[in-house]
């Protein structure tokens, strides 16, 4: 009878571990799930998150680098509302003690005078004393736009804003290059 006890104590007590590091596990499981979640918006390098505009960002030592943005990111960076349709092509964003903004959208045609209004307001009319960037080639009749970016260091912003038709497409693109210091 003695036996029988001791047994059925032993069973007992292996089991009432074996649910103990069940919960263990699963606690611990769960807690991580969260920490690793949320590692991102806690600014720990090499986590991503998704920001305010609903850009995809990496975090790293000294800046965090945005590489899926948003056409309401770039529209909250330029302060210029952006066409309906608009898509963006590619971009990225840098964000540390410099801001930095290179990105190409392709926007309707319908849209284009005034899109191209609206930007001329904020930045300025098409300048033909700026060269034409890289962002350009390939396209008809660029109008560029910007500031005199290499004329001076100390320029808390400088741009140059690039729009208009590839050749062999019928919707414009509008190319930006940003520096915020």
């Amino acid at each position: 009878m003695a036996t029988t006890d001791s047994k059925q104590r032993a069973r007992r007590r292996t089991r009432e571990v074996l649910i103990g590091l069940t919960l263990m596990i699963a606690v611990t499981a769960v807690g991580l799930w969260f920490v690793l979640t949320r590692a991102g918006e806690w600014g720990v390098p090499g986590f991503s998150y998704v920001n305010e505009h609903g850009s995809t960002c990496e975090n790293g030592l000294i800046s965090d680098t945005c590489t899926e943005l948003t056409v309401a990111e770039l529209s909250a960076r330029l302060e210029v509302p952006f066409p309906e349709e608009t898509e963006v092509i590619d971009g990225t964003l840098q964000v540390g003690s410099n801001t930095t903004l290179v990105a190409r959208v392709r926007f309707p045609h319908s849209d284009a005078g005034w899109f191209q209004a609206d930007l001329a307001e904020l930045y300025g009319h098409c300048r033909s004393d700026l060269p034409p960037p890289g962002m350009s080639e390939g396209m008809a009749e660029p109008c560029v736009m910007g500031n005199d970016q290499f004329a001076s260091e100390s320029m808390s912003t400088r741009y140059v804003l690039v729009l208009g038709i590839p050749e062999g497409e019928t919707d414009p693109v509008l190319g930006m290059d940003f520096l915020w210091r």
